[in-house]
């Protein structure tokens, strides 16, 4: 585990759902700098993000974060974040099935001409 890591373990630990810590509160206390605005949030929720896959029990909302002092505090954040899976993935459909206006007026002239060319055979 990076030091990095290891930091922000040893913060969320004295963090809990009735007192979690800010994205900004615990960038400040990584000491993360501020590159760009809504930067430091990114490089804590990749930070995170690692110690989650690591199966550490931290959970979120829009609140802050902290760790998980029972099993309903995790399955909620999980229902939480399965519930941002699903909308994301609704977004993706969407965008798969949608058509840029420039390749659908293209599309729509190769099918005129097909159906013409068949047309004239």
């Amino acid at each position: 585990m990076k030091n990095l890591q290891q930091d922000a373990l040893r913060i969320l630990k004295s963090h809990s759902i009735e007192y979690p810590i800010t994205a900004r509160f615990l960038a400040e206390q990584l000491g993360i700098k501020k590159q760009l605005k809504g930067q430091e949030q990114a490089n804590v929720r990749s930070v995170v993000h690692a110690l989650r896959i690591q199966r550490f029990p931290i959970c979120s909302s829009s609140k802050g974060y902290w760790i998980a002092r029972s099993q309903r505090e995790l399955d909620d954040s999980i229902s939480d974040i399965q519930g941002r899976i699903n909308s994301m993935q609704e977004m993706v459909s969407g965008l798969r099935e949608s058509v840029i206006e420039e390749e659908k007026e293209s599309t729509e002239e190769e099918r005129k001409k097909t159906t013409y060319q068949q047309y004239l055979s």
